[in-house]
């Protein structure tokens, strides 16, 4: 995770935001990794979108990524785009406690028109 120099903002892999705790809340984060058959090499070229309570779809490369959140329980959904559509669909509920990063891990099987799995794994 990529912070300022002050500690107010943080990279979230494609621009700034309010770090976790900045606006007075507490602090919680998901860190999720999304993974893929590394001999899938054309999915190299395509980014994950995820979804956190139903609001703003956010686009990250594959890897791992941070979303910082409230502590509480959040819906957390996974996809990608692949041919025109979103396919490898997955969500979970991930219970984020205040401090401590919910870790999700994102996995897109073989088939590649399956659907993924993604699960809390701490």
């Amino acid at each position: 995770m990529t912070y300022s120099p002050d500690g107010r903002w943080w990279w979230d892999g494609q621009r700034w935001a309010p770090a976790p705790g900045q606006d007075g809340g507490a602090i919680g984060w998901i860190e999720l990794t999304a993974q893929h058959n590394p001999m899938a090499l054309k999915l190299y070229l395509t980014t994950i979108l995820v979804v956190v309570d139903l609001g703003q779809a956010r686009e990250f490369a594959w890897g791992t990524c941070w979303i910082g959140v409230a502590p509480g329980q959040h819906r957390v959904d996974v996809s990608f785009s692949y041919v025109g559509g979103q396919i490898g669909h997955a969500s979970t509920i991930a219970d984020v406690a205040e401090g401590v990063p919910a870790r999700l891990v994102y996995v897109l099987p073989d088939w590649i028109w399956s659907s993924g799995h993604l699960r809390q794994v701490s």
